[in-house]
């Protein structure tokens, strides 16, 4: 049996190390079924090094798009965590600044209204 180029089992490490965060409900199952199924498919075949190192980068490629997915799948969690509850609190503060923008003189009432207090 074949064995893999260093580069593509590098590949292979990275998407493992960077797979243990990606959001899917198998987790690192799923992970290690798709990357080994896509780097193993072509693993009998003779490729040139210009071809075999084209087809790395484009696995670099999918790994900072499995990075995207994980960052954007955080920030989600953290939003959801620290702005759901806190929500209308903000709504009614944009409410609030963009009144005051329509009418400044609302704005100097105000501060005057809180230096007599």
């Amino acid at each position: 049996m074949p064995r893999l180029h260093p580069l593509v089992r590098d590949l292979y490490k990275r998407a493992i190390m960077i797979g243990h965060d990606y959001p899917h409900p198998e987790g690192m199952t799923y992970v290690r079924k798709v990357w080994k199924k896509a780097l193993t498919a072509d693993r009998g075949t003779e490729f040139q090094e210009t071809e075999m190192r084209k087809k790395v980068a484009k696995g670099r490629f999918m790994l900072r798009e499995m990075v995207g997915v994980i960052q954007l799948k955080k920030y989600r969690v953290m939003k959801k965590r620290y702005y759901d509850d806190r929500s209308d609190e903000v709504h009614i503060r944009m409410e609030a600044l963009s009144s005051a923008a329509k009418n400044p003189q609302s704005i100097k009432a105000e501060a005057e209204d809180r230096s007599s207090i």
